[in-house]
């Protein structure tokens, strides 16, 4: 209480509020604007201040500011001077009770794409993901927070169907995210576990989530990732679309997600585009994983792009396939647009 009113108050030579004032301390304020009204005697600091108000049996505040008539302070402190108005009265108004009726009708068709749109419309690979799994609710109705280590098998089940081809890929991207938003060098156990049942991994599925996933964190592409000062992981987005005439076509905007995007606040003309790439094979040669690609870098340096920044690389991170010249790392396909 004493900070406030030393905010709103004049104060005196020890910084005390003046509570006698009879303004406060504003912009443009006018005698008149502040009123002390006590109902007891009371001391602040060294001032007193004796009561100049009480309450009514009714509960109002009764002023006692002029001695009524032929009386004296007893009968003052019996009897207090003219009461206030009564105050406003309001009364509580119930919504009239409306029935409602609920059904089903098709999302209505949106303007956008996003590169497994175009993949789809293409038969080209598209994403390495499946599908956004519908997780069973908890008895709180609340699923959005769910990592599947909660689930049970019954419940594991009722998400993907077993050795869903995709499911491997959901789970490696959702480990990758954990990582970084948790800023984080390993991934625990107990929530590679929980990914695993979330997502249904067969046993190979979770061989090679382990293996891509422990090559994914030795790598340099990771360490060249996290020596940027900011890293993001699945940042979303929805821009104008491309102007490339074979883009332009799916939609007049451009939606989706970007794997982990690093930036630099003092040079924001550049940005750096991760994309996790599970799967493939290793006869692939170099000219076909860059037209496999182009398309999908293209999208995100586009978008990018249109967010500001001059210079876009985009690496795609094949974690599954190891560099031929090092096997130690993963194959890594770059465009710098």
């Amino acid at each position: 209480t004493y900070d406030v009113l030393r905010r709103i108050l004049p104060t005196d030579g020890l910084d005390m509020p003046q509570l006698d004032a009879d303004r406060l301390v504003f912009d443009n304020s006018q005698p008149g604007d502040y009123e002390l009204i006590s109902l007891a005697d009371f001391a602040f600091g060294e001032q007193s201040f004796e009561a100049n108000a009480s309450l009514d049996a009714e509960g109002r505040l009764v002023r006692g500011d002029a001695e009524p008539e032929g009386a004296g302070a007893d009968a003052r402190a019996a009897v207090p001077g003219p009461a206030d108005p009564e105050p406003d009265a309001f009364e509580l108004v119930y919504p009239q009770a409306v029935g409602v009726r609920m059904g089903t009708c098709p999302y209505p068709a949106r303007d956008s794409y996003s590169y497994s749109s175009i993949a789809a419309a293409l038969h080209a690979e598209s994403e390495d993901r499946a599908a956004e799994a519908h997780v069973p609710m908890d008895e709180a109705g609340d699923d959005a927070e769910s990592d599947g280590s909660e689930m049970t098998d019954a419940d594991v089940a009722a998400v993907e169907p077993a050795g869903n081809p995709m499911a491997l890929g959901s789970a490696f991207h959702a480990a990758c995210q954990w990582l970084i938003e948790m800023g984080a060098d390993e991934l625990p156990a107990a929530r590679a576990d929980a990914l695993a049942r979330l997502w249904r991994l067969t046993p190979e599925q979770r061989e090679r989530f382990d293996v891509a996933l422990d090559r994914w964190l030795k790598s340099a592409v990771r360490a060249e990732l996290l020596a940027w000062p900011c890293v993001r992981a699945e940042v979303p987005f929805f821009s104008l679309g491309c102007e490339d005439k074979d883009i332009a076509r799916y939609g007049a905007y451009a939606e989706g997600a970007i794997d982990a995007l690093a930036t630099d606040p003092a040079d924001p003309s550049r940005a750096l585009a991760i994309d996790y790439k599970t799967g493939g094979t290793p006869d692939e040669t170099p000219d076909q994983l860059f037209e496999k690609h182009a398309l999908q870098a293209r999208v995100y340096s586009d978008v990018l792009h249109k967010a500001g920044f001059k210079t876009v690389t985009v690496k795609f991170v094949r974690v599954e396939q190891p560099d031929p010249s090092n096997p130690a790392e993963s194959q890594v396909v770059t465009y710098n647009l």
